[in-house]
This record gives structure tokens, C-alpha cells and sequence, in this order.
């Protein structure tokens, strides 16, 4: 089968898939699952027009009863969603062409053995982007605040703010969209102009969380302004670029596909996958003519949830020694009059970034996320020209 995904635009989203489970009651013999396996691919990285083509087969295939295909697009304002293409029974093959970065979302269903609404029994999920040089991956993980900030509660700190991750274990992420720009200095106004249309120039790029209660939805703001170099100082200035990465992020575990051009390619599978947009900023201070750059900032959040982690203007409830210290350098490659574009790159190795939580069930902690490491190259651009990088809702 060859299509082409077709997009609803929606600010955010959260996809649930739900699984069957068996009566456990009395004595039993456990059902045998519907589980996808043998999942192939001929390219995780691909241009537009290449055609990709999808394999598949399942554990106890005699159990399918319905099957389909589904796509998502990262947008810079949240996810754009296919409608799902429903597949043949026989059908272990999908191919498409690849027009941007897509999330790819293989469901299965099979007998209800509980009610009407619990027919999902497997789900998978991959993520191809674009075959470039470019990219920004980060390595992070939760901190177990019950475990190693003292005084702490226990919590599940894991889900604030949410970016794919149920367990305090590492895990990464690979932004697909993603670029780095510069208030161009001839013309600075310190606005990311691009951006203007889509979000308040009062206030900072990309967003803050600004209170700790997630009754309030942590009260984010989100702006086209650069950020100060100092919340509580706002006359040290504001910065004059950033680096800049959105994903798809979706729970679930994980799961080997084989994809040609990637021995170490993975997805996700679970009866319940849920997928939401998130971003992380590097904000930074670049001195063109003596060719500095300055980490200012690091955010990282969920933009439905509206909870963002910084590593300067966090509100902790339980001190701040988690927050302070950075190891990171970046460079950049344009004229030191800053008058044309070119590319930056950087990397963080080692940075605790994180914001206070007062839960829906009054629980108080800190939910503090360890940057393991970070690593971006990328085209650096006039703030005025981003829309060849970021994709934008119409």
C-alpha cells in the first residue's frame, strides 16, 4: 500500500491507546498477546520524495482483528495528526513518501475480552527525520528528588515535566525540528521577528513557568522576546540567540527495528502510548566581533502541560544546589559582523535544570532533570528567516 499521510492541525495532543487484559479470575489459561514484531524499515533518516516502505509481523497474528497506520508532524505550536489508515488483515507492508519528519503510529487490535473499549492490543511507534548533517540529541534523565536531594518527598518527579519518560532511567531524545539564530546586530530589537506573529514580544522566548502549582498549569508564559541575561536583574540586557529544538515526545517501551541505514534504531510499543509536544532552548550570549558565546539558559519543556525546567529562574522548594554549575562549550561559523548566516554547534555535559512542583494531590517537591549531555550542529539564522527550519500552522 502507498499513500500519503494527510494532516489535522491541533495545538497539542495526547493519543491513548488502551490494552485488553484477560479475566484473572479463578483458574485460568493466560490468553496468548497480539505483540508486532520482525519490524523493518528502509530508512530512519530520509529527503522529501524518498519513498519509505514499512514491514511488519505479530507474535499470534490469529488474534488480529483490525490493524492501522498513522502519522505525526511536529509543528512549532504543537502536533499535526493523520487520520488513521486503516490496513487489510494480510497487510505486513506500508510504504509512503516522506514530505518532513514523522512520528509513525502502528496500532493492532484484537478481540475484546473485557468490554467495547478495550480492543487495542499493541501499539508501536518510530520517529524518521531528515537526512542531513544537522542535529540536536540530548541525554537526560529524572532525578530521583526521594533518592538524592535531602529533606525531599518521594515523587514522581519523572512526569513533571512530561517528555516520554515513566522511570527514573536515562533516556534520549532526538529533536526533529530544530535551528539557531541570532538577533542579527545592524537590525537588533531584541525580538525573535520570525516568531512575532505566533507569540507576545513582551515576553521571553520560548516559555517559563511562573508559578509552582499545577492546579494553575504553572502559569507559563511564552514570548518572541530574548531572554534577560538576568530575570532579577533585567537591566544586565537581554540575550541575542538561541539554539533551538521541538519533538514528539511518547511513553512506551522499547522496542528493535531494523532499519538499513541504523543497526541501533529503535521505537516504542505499549497498549497506551501518549504523545505531546516538547522543546528544549539553549539560550546564549554571543559576542560576534570577539567570537564568544555565553550559555545563559537552558530550558526544557511540555507545552500542553505548561511546566518548563531552566537552570536559572527555577523556583526550588528544597534549596537550589542542584541547579547551580554547567559544563558546556559552543562555537559558532559566520562573520564576526554577524551580517551573514552560517552554522553553530555546542554541546552540555553535565547541567541539573529544574522548577518547583505543588501537585494536584498537594504533594511539594522539586522536579529536577540532569542533562547528561547535549549536542547540536545546526544552521545559525537571521532571526527573520526560521521558515525554512521550523514548520508553522497555517
Amino acid at each position: 500500500m502507498r499513500t500519503r499521510f494527510v494532516h489535522q492541525i491541533v495545538s497539542s495532543v495526547m493519543l491513548v491507546f488502551l490494552t485488553s487484559c484477560p479475566d484473572n479470575s479463578g483458574t485460568f489459561t493466560p490468553n496468548p498477546e497480539l505483540k508486532f514484531t520482525n519490524i523493518t524499515l528502509t530508512q530512519s533518516r530520509a529527503n522529501a520524495g524518498d519513498q519509505i516502505q514499512i514491514s511488519w509481523d505479530y507474535e499470534n497474528p490469529e488474534l488480529l482483528k483490525s490493524q492501522n497506520i498513522q502519522g505525526l508532524s511536529l509543528l512549532f505550536q504543537g502536533i499535526s495528526i493523520s487520520q488513521p489508515a486503516p490496513l487489510e488483515l494480510g497487510d505486513r507492508t506500508f510504504a509512503f513518501e516522506f514530505t518532513g519528519p514523522i512520528t509513525v503510529v502502528l496500532t493492532a487490535e484484537d478481540e475484546d475480552t473485557i468490554d467495547d473499549d478495550t480492543t487495542t492490543a499493541d501499539s508501536v511507534a518510530f520517529d524518521i527525520l531528515l537526512d542531513e548533517n544537522a542535529f540536536f540529541t540530548l541525554e537526560y534523565r529524572p532525578v530521583n528528588t526521594a533518592t538524592e536531594v535531602p529533606g525531599a518527598p518521594s515523587a514522581a518527579s519523572f512526569n513533571f515535566p512530561r517528555l516520554g519518560a515513566d522511570d527514573f532511567a536515562g533516556h534520549q531524545i532526538r529533536f526533529s525540528q530544530f535551528v539557531g539564530f541570532f538577533d542579527r546586530p545592524s537590525v537588533a530589537n531584541g525580538i525573535v521577528d520570525e516568531l512575532e506573529p505566533f507569540l507576545d514580544d513582551t515576553l521571553s522566548f520560548r516559555a517559563l513557568s511562573r508559578s509552582v502549582l499545577e492546579a494553575d498549569a504553572f502559569k507559563m508564559e511564552e514570548g518572541s522576546r530574548y531572554p534577560f541575561l538576568s530575570e532579577s536583574v533585567p537591566g544586565f540586557g537581554l540575550a541575542n540567540a538561541c539554539v533551538y529544538g521541538g519533538a514528539i515526545a511518547y511513553n512506551g517501551e522499547s522496542i528493535p527495528i531494523k532499519a538499513d541505514d541504523d543497526s541501533e534504531f529503535t521505537g516504542r510499543h505499549a497498549g497506551t502510548l501518549t504523545f505531546e509536544p516538547i522543546f528544549m532552548c539553549v539560550v546564549l550570549l554571543v559576542g560576534f566581533q570577539s567570537e564568544t558565546v555565553d550559555i545563559v539558559d537552558i530550558q526544557l519543556g511540555n507545552l500542553p502541560q505548561g511546566f518548563v525546567a531552566s537552570l536559572t529562574t527555577g523556583t526550588l522548594n528544597n534549596g537550589g544546589e542542584l541547579l547551580r554549575g554547567i559544563f558546556g562549550s559552543t562555537s559558532f561559523n559566520i562573520t564576526n559582523t554577524a551580517e551573514t548566516v552560517g552554522t553553530i554547534s555546542g554541546s552540555i555535559k553535565g547541567a541539573d535544570i529544574g522548577f518547583g512542583v505543588t501537585a494536584l494531590n498537594g504533594d511539594i517537591f522539586d522536579s529536577i532533570v540532569r542533562i547528561t549531555s547535549a549536542d547540536w550542529s545546526m544552521p545559525f539564522l537571521f532571526d527573520t528567516d526560521l521558515n525554512s527550519r521550523l514548520a508553522f500552522q497555517p
